[in-house]
């Protein structure tokens, strides 16, 4: 494909290609979201765009640990490697948003949240590869009624419901 090309930076070392070719009289807009130039042969060609794939495990450069990817590789869900620290169901968004209680790879990122009690889940049964879980009980986003929320218990893998006053361990995760 040919054509006058403007590459547009976003954020985080995204960004967004618009490609203007002519055809038959008649101006064609092509565009094309991705994090990465991949060249030929060594030589940058803004027309030959790749995204990386992704498969379970740490990955730095997304903030974490992999615990679920899409079929294609291209999308899943990234859980932090450290816990945020403890704080009731209501305050624990404010520990998520400070990078001090991040890794140093996880505070690269601003789009950290409570992972829902299903996430956990399966953060749970990964549990032995993320990381060390340093508590029992930890937050889900998931709310139980008006008061209460639900949270994963470490120790035995079952979930319960608590009123949302009460501390709990908060480990939080992104999507890429």
């Amino acid at each position: 494909m040919s054509g006058d090309f403007f590459v547009c930076p976003l954020l985080l070392g995204h960004f967004l290609l618009l490609i203007f070719k002519q055809v038959n009289n008649n101006f064609n807009l092509f565009f094309h979201s991705s994090r990465l130039f991949i060249g030929v042969s060594g030589v940058a060609d803004p027309y030959v765009i790749s995204s990386r794939t992704y498969t379970i495990g740490l990955w730095p450069e997304l903030g974490g640990f992999v615990f679920w990817f899409s079929a294609d590789g291209k999308h899943g869900l990234v859980a932090e490697t450290q816990d945020q620290g403890t704080a009731n169901w209501y305050e624990a968004q404010n520990l998520i948003s400070y990078p001090t209680n991040h890794s140093v790879n996880g505070a690269k990122f601003r789009d950290w949240r409570m992972p829902t009690k299903y996430e956990l889940y399966e953060m749970y049964l990964q549990q032995g590869a993320i990381g060390p879980f340093n508590s029992s009980y930890y937050w889900s986003s998931t709310e139980f009624g008006n008061d209460d929320a639900w949270f994963q218990d470490f120790g035995d893998g079952l979930q319960y419901n608590a009123s949302k006053l009460v501390s709990y361990t908060v480990r939080s995760v992104r999507a890429f």
